[in-house]
């Protein structure tokens, strides 16, 4: 099946931020695997919900989820440290 496609706007570099660390989040939640991002069933899936978005490719996604893994052990860190401080 071809991807859907529309003469839609194109979407913002604010909206696709926040697109990409959402993908990421489903990756990481469901222990989906990172090629996730290169399957035609879930591109087309996006290209449907959002025509202009591009889906990043399984390396940027593998940067992304290193950057949410560090932000989470730095913030679970500091929630630690923080409940340690109040006992």
């Amino acid at each position: 099946m071809a991807p859907f496609s529309s003469g839609s706007r194109p979407v913002s570099t604010t909206r696709a931020d926040k697109i990409d660390p959402l993908i990421g989040n489903l990756i990481a939640e469901n222990m989906l695997p990172i090629s996730i991002a290169d399957s035609p069933a879930f591109v087309n899936l996006v290209t449907f919900l959002e025509p202009s978005y591009k889906v990043p490719c399984p390396q940027t996604m593998t940067n992304l989820l290193h950057r949410q893994e560090k932000e989470l052990k730095a913030k679970v860190k500091a929630e630690l440290v923080q409940d340690k401080s109040t006992e």
